[in-house]
């Protein structure tokens, strides 16, 4: 055999593992550019189901000595919350806990995302934690609800 036989025949084996070796690298790209779409995909839909989404928080704000202290309830999800309801648990009837709200107050109508809403109250509780139980509605759900432990 001669010289240019071989190279020839070096040439072919080398292309052959070349192309090869290219089908099953592309076949694994293939296969993580589908990962990536399918997980973009994900996000998206949780993006969008996020945006019909209101998340409720309260937590407690004090003030000076002499004035109540105050129950602040907000929005800090991107939807809208309406009908929103609040419960606050007791462990007998000695554990008492006013909201000082006009009748009616409850259910709010609607609470826009970041905004919140300002109730004074007050306690008679020897308990230094209480449950508060919040209930609201949104394009997501109705009746979501979220239980939050204060100090009070």
């Amino acid at each position: 055999m001669s010289v240019s036989l071989w190279i020839s025949l070096v040439s072919v084996i080398i292309a052959a593992i070349s192309l090869v070796k290219s089908f099953f690298t592309d076949r694994k790209a293939k296969k993580l550019d589908l990962i990536l779409k399918e997980k973009n995909v994900e996000e998206t839909k949780l993006r969008e189901e996020n945006k019909k989404k209101a998340d409720l928080e309260a937590n407690i704000i004090e003030t000076p000595s002499g004035k109540r202290d105050i129950l602040r309830i907000y929005n800090k999800g991107e939807h809208e919350a309406t009908d929103v309801r609040i419960e606050i648990s007791k462990k007998d009837e000695t554990d008492m806990i006013n909201l000082l709200t006009a009748d009616g107050y409850f259910p709010y109508p609607k609470l826009l995302p970041q905004q919140n809403i300002d109730i004074p109250y007050s306690t008679y509780s020897d308990l230094p934690h209480h449950t508060v139980r919040l209930t609201w509605d949104d394009a997501f759900e109705i009746n979501r609800s979220k239980e939050i432990v204060l100090d009070l």
